[in-house]
């Protein structure tokens, strides 16, 4: 009976965690952050005094409660003068016991982008009492912002969750920051090539005699944005030749990994137009995808690629990244995720080789990058495996 009743006690505390009432009195400040733990009201900017004499009523005619003491913001809710937001761990729903001081006109309130509007009726037993509605929205997990048409007052808020939280973050494969540890040297030769191992990998900047390191600071032409550290992605579409960075697991690609990579694109400063391109092979030939715009140019912009079921990258172990577009790209930094166990180790010896004359003479170490005459090793020349001494 015990246990029974100690089970019943840690269930109804679980849920209690996951639910929470604010309310508010004569010491709290308009501006400020309520709440604790799993679910966060924070407010900036608010301008409007509070008052804890003043009682009103929400609900609906035949149906309403009291409630005494409010903060209130004295003009409208935009995200930059004045905000409200709420950081939940759990998705759910939440109550906003909310008026506006207006006679004449109600309040547009928008959260999750579900827009209500606040309302007032009067209390069927009643003739001089009014009674405010309740305002209910979804929200998801994570940060969600309210903006309003004009002025409100809070009394109360409620929070009920539904259980649903964030997915685990998938363990990082391989990741890399431009800064100024960076080597500036290039290898020699037809390719110009600046090779980094990592763990699980390595990353290759390509067809470039420099890179911005960390200690010298790229400044484009038109504004004073500044980076430290950065690689120049320009000269022309994804084929060979062209600038690119090369990322190389130690392992094939799977479905479910995510791909984050941060830049930034010049060009007109009013627009955000272009991305990275992303391509399985150097030649340009097999494109995986565009990732999405960029928000605004001439800052950091990170921007995520998810392996999906039949995507060209799964069963290969590189992913090539280009500019997109006909404006200059900047990258800065690049993360993959993913599950480590289980995967499939990248196959040895060269992934793709592009066509060549038969007695071309080119001459590729087993890790697929040209090489001099003068190698000692295992090669392959015109097609075949040799063996150079």
């Amino acid at each position: 009976m015990k246990k029974i009743f100690t089970m019943i006690a840690a269930a109804f505390m679980a849920v209690s965690a996951q639910a929470q009432t604010l309310t508010f009195d004569e010491a709290t400040s308009s501006t400020g952050t309520f709440g604790s733990g799993d679910f966060i009201m924070t407010t900036a900017g608010w301008d409007g005094a509070n008052n804890a004499e003043s009682t009103r009523y929400f609900g609906t005619a035949d149906n309403y409660v009291s409630a005494k003491g409010m903060i209130r913001a004295g003009n409208k809710i935009d995200g930059s003068t004045r905000s409200l937001t709420i950081k939940s761990t759990y998705g759910g729903t939440v109550k906003f016991y909310m008026c506006t001081s207006s006679s004449t006109a109600e309040r547009d309130v928008t959260v999750n982008g579900q827009t209500k509007q606040t309302s007032k009726t009067t209390a069927a037993d009643n003739a001089e009492r009014a009674v405010y509605g309740i305002l209910e929205f979804d929200i998801n997990y994570g940060e969600t912002a309210m903006t309003t048409s004009g002025d409100v007052y809070i009394y109360k808020v409620e929070f009920a969750s539904n259980g649903t939280v964030a997915p685990a973050e998938k363990p990082t494969l391989l990741t890399y920051t431009i800064d100024e540890n960076t080597p500036t040297t290039v290898d020699e030769g037809s390719d110009h090539e600046v090779t980094i191992a990592l763990d699980n990998g390595k990353i290759v900047f390509g067809n470039e005699t420099k890179i911005f390191a960390g200690n010298t600071k790229l400044q484009t032409e038109k504004t004073n944005f500044t980076q430290s550290g950065g690689f120049k992605l320009d000269g022309g579409p994804a084929a060979t030749g062209t600038k690119y960075v090369l990322i190389s697991l130690n392992t094939n690609f799977q479905a479910g990994d995510e791909i984050e990579l941060i830049g930034f694109c010049s060009g007109d400063v009013t627009k955000a137009d272009y991305g990275f391109d992303l391509y399985a092979d150097r030649a340009g030939e097999s494109k995986v995808a565009s990732t999405e715009k960029f928000t605004v140019r001439y800052a950091n912009n990170t921007v995520t690629y998810k392996v999906v079921e039949g995507d060209n990258l799964i069963g290969k172990n590189t992913l090539y990244i280009y500019r997109q577009g006909s404006n200059t790209d900047y990258f800065f930094s690049a993360t993959v995720k993913g599950e480590k166990d289980g995967r499939t180790p990248a196959t040895t010896g060269i992934q793709t080789v592009k066509a060549q004359n038969a007695a071309d003479g080119i001459i590729y170490n087993l890790a697929g990058q040209k090489v001099g005459k003068d190698y000692k090793g295992v090669v392959i020349m015109n097609g075949k495996k040799v063996v150079l001494k």
